[in-house]
């Protein structure tokens, strides 16, 4: 007996009993089949679709009868599969971690930034003390533009104390359009400003799965931090930097402070002081014959912003020559190792202090625990001066805090 069955993916298969002997691909979905005989040709087969499309087959080719054989299902190893996955893994880090050159390029490649210091300072909002002039804060735009999808990009913003941001982090579970993060930066302590640099720092992992670091550095205004102020004629600490080219006016290195406490293009000495009175003032003095410029200052930390000031601003003055600055005096050492030794000294206190807190904390404890069971007992015993062992060393605690 034969049988013309025909199945939903337009397949023509022609059984003979339980066997098939023939199948074929249709071009339609036929409603019903029939056999015609066209001149010599017999067994030609005529479909008709749902549509009213009329087609006529010869069925002309040796059938197919390859039967796929079964599945042969194996049981997974778990710890095989493990291991070669901690293999593929090991090869992928080593991968992207052996250069970091071209993990920093993909890195960018996946993730642009462009960090923007707006350069007009604006009256703090955040005022913690009161100054004699009014404290400015420094907005800083940081823009991220992804081209790939990016999920939990963390972006921190660090600056030293006693400077603070107002938004230093923030995060974003995936990223896919360009975003602008903004925040703000102004003075919260009344201390020296060691640096005014930032640093911008984006973590994320990538589409495949591997995570990356993209750091950024800039430089927040002087402005935001110094203004100028009659300069001095001696201090304790002196910096000479010679340069080999013809020197700038102080007005085109700070143009800036243009006006500001008779500042002229004929100026050949400028003061600065910090905002809010701490530390000792900076001069810098313009030798014009010289090709030299000296920062003088009683203060090592108000030193080093003015002289990280100068080679910066001079590099960027003369960025399309041959420039050089050189520094041939010997260094301050003896009052860098002072702030060192004072630096050691307090640690040790505070190690002495901890040591102590423990200590006295652990006894207030133990003081405690054997007043309470003194309680809790049913036949009432003498406290045999507990209490005021407790009240003396709660004493010893809030003083030593």
């Amino acid at each position: 007996m034969t049988t013309l069955m025909i199945s939903g993916t337009n397949t023509l298969m022609i059984y003979q009993n339980a066997t098939v002997k023939w199948s074929a691909q249709l071009s339609l979905l036929p409603i019903s089949i029939k056999r015609a005989f066209l001149k010599n040709i017999k067994g030609a087969l005529v479909l008709l679709s749902e549509e009213g499309k009329l087609d006529c087959c010869y069925l002309g080719t040796e059938p197919q009868l390859f039967t796929a054989p079964p599945l042969a299902y194996q049981e997974l190893d778990f710890e095989n599969a493990e291991a070669e996955l901690a293999s593929l893994n090991r090869i992928i880090r080593s991968y992207y971690s052996g250069d970091t050159k071209i993990t920093n390029t993909a890195a960018e490649r996946e993730l642009q930034v462009i960090v923007a210091v707006n350069p007009h300072l604006e009256p703090c909002t955040f005022n913690n003390f009161e100054t004699e002039t009014p404290l400015q804060m420094c907005f800083i735009s940081i823009e991220l533009t992804p081209h790939s999808i990016l999920e939990e990009v963390q972006l921190s913003v660090f600056v030293q104390k006693p400077l603070k941001c107002s938004n230093e982090v923030e995060f974003y579970t995936k990223l896919t359009q360009k975003v602008i993060f903004e925040c703000c930066v102004y003075l919260n302590e009344s201390l020296e400003i060691p640096s005014l640099d930032f640093e911008v720092t984006i973590s994320y992992i990538s589409n495949l799965g591997v995570p990356r670091v993209i750091k950024k550095v800039g430089m927040l205004p002087l402005k935001l931090v110094m203004i100028t102020c009659p300069p001095s004629k001696e201090n304790e600490h002196k910096i000479t930097l010679n340069i080999n080219q013809n020197p700038v006016p102080l007005t085109t290195i700070f143009p800036e402070f243009m006006g500001e406490n008779s500042l002229s293009l004929n100026s050949s000495a400028i003061g600065f002081k910090n905002v809010h009175e701490i530390g000792s003032p900076v001069t810098v003095l313009l030798a014009k014959n010289s090709q030299r410029y000296r920062l003088q200052s009683d203060s090592l930390i108000s030193l080093n912003i003015l002289i990280r000031q100068m080679v910066f601003r001079l590099n960027k003055h003369f960025s399309g020559v041959e420039f050089k600055i050189s520094y041939t005096s010997s260094l301050p050492t003896e009052q860098f190792l002072k702030y060192v030794r004072n630096h050691f000294e307090e640690r040790k206190n505070v190690n002495e202090l901890q040591n102590n807190l423990g200590q006295l904390g652990g006894q207030f404890r133990i003081i405690q625990k054997r007043l309470i069971s003194k309680f809790k007992d049913k036949n009432p015993t003498p406290l045999t001066n507990l209490q005021k062992l407790l009240s003396d060393t709660y004493t010893e605690i809030i003083n030593v805090a």
